[in-house]
């Protein structure tokens, strides 16, 4: 019986304990729960394809695995009596490589062949004015041909040369000498005269060149001359030495004025320097060493003489010797001259000049040429 005097307390609920949802609220809950396990279904569903392909393939005869749980593939058992297979090595990769200077392309040179050698050449100058002798008109050629052969030159350069004039006999000395000598000739014509006789042929005077080598070219060039003098020429040919070939010039400078030789020596060259290569200068300068035409000429040629001659080399006259007109300079090319003498003529009033050379042969590759 409840006591009249204690008033009615109403019951609080306990704090720990959670109080009920309304029922409205309970519903939500379940739609929202439904919603979200829907929502994991799809999205295995979604899944699986996107997996099995990478998944190892199962053998199908093998019995199904329990209702949720992946079957897992079979792995065979090695075979104990198999040969096993060996193992390839790994391949090591490709480097890169280590970075190097740009490479220079230069152009191929020719090939250079190995020189022959030196060959040896003896060069004579001479005048033999005309055969005659020192006193008189009288003509001794023979005596000529004789002191030439003896000289035993292998080119042989003249001056006072003649043909069909009445004191020699109007022979034509120069095919007279060739044949005499068993030598090629070359007759460089510089002047004429009237005929000495009826029905006789005109006469000529000139400069004359005799090789034993085969004579490949030739030409007769004039110089400068003042009026009424003389026409004098430079007369040259070409010839094989070695392995090259050889310009060799043969020239009569003018007797009666300096002037004029300087003209001449000026001639001789610019006529030389524009043919260019080896060459040997020769002949009756009519000049000495220390004049201007030689200095001229010294511009392209050298003179032996100064390194080899065993005296002065004076010429003329021929018995006693006081100066040196005669030369054979050489240039174009490493000459090396051996010796030099000059030689007396019992017939001629000039020595003869005679100089033995060396000329090495030439650099294929056109090295070390002076």
């Amino acid at each position: 019986m409840d006591d009249p005097d204690v008033p009615d307390v109403p019951e609080v609920p306990d704090v720990h304990e959670p109080a009920d949802p309304p029922e409205p609220l309970r519903r939500w809950v379940h739609v929202v729960g439904a919603l979200i396990g829907m929502t994991l279904v799809a999205g295995l569903v979604l899944l699986v394809p996107r997996v099995s392909p990478q998944t190892p393939a199962t053998d199908p005869s093998a019995p199904p695995s329990a209702a949720g749980t992946p079957s897992l593939p079979t792995v065979p058992l090695p075979d104990p009596t198999a040969v096993p297979t060996p193992v390839p090595l790994p391949v090591p990769l490709p480097t890169a490589p280590a970075p190097t200077a740009p490479s220079i392309t230069l152009p191929s040179l020719p090939p250079c062949a190995i020189p022959l050698g030196a060959t040896a050449l003896r060069v004579l100058s001479f005048n033999i004015h005309g055969g005659r002798t020192k006193t008189a008109y009288d003509v001794n050629l023979d005596r000529i041909v004789a002191e030439i052969e003896a000289w035993d030159a292998d080119v042989v350069l003249l001056q006072e040369v003649h043909r069909f004039r009445r004191f020699s006999g109007f022979d034509d000395q120069p095919a007279l000498l060739s044949q005499r000598l068993g030598m090629q000739v070359v007759f460089g014509r510089n002047f004429t005269r009237p005929p000495e006789g009826p029905g006789r042929p005109v006469r000529e005077s000139g400069t004359a060149i005799l090789s034993r080598l085969p004579i490949l070219s030739s030409a007769n060039q004039p110089l400068p001359r003042y009026a009424g003098q003389e026409q004098r020429g430079l007369l040259h040919v070409t010839v094989r030495v070695g392995d090259r070939d050889v310009r060799i010039y043969d020239t009569h400078f003018q007797h009666t004025s300096g002037n004029i030789r300087v003209v001449q020596a000026r001639a001789v060259r610019e006529i030389v320097s524009a043919a260019g290569g080896a060459f040997l200068v020769g002949g009756d300068l009519n000049a000495t060493p220390d004049s201007r035409p030689l200095a001229v000429l010294a511009a392209i040629s050298a003179d032996p003489w100064s390194t080899i001659g065993p005296d002065p080399g004076l010429t003329v006259p021929a018995r006693a010797p006081r100066r040196r007109i005669d030369y054979v300079l050489h240039g174009g090319a490493a000459w090396v001259p051996r010796q030099a003498q000059t030689l007396l003529s019992a017939i001629s009033d000039h020595r003869a000049v005679l100089l033995d050379y060396e000329l090495p042969a030439a650099d294929p590759c056109g090295l070390g040429e002076q």
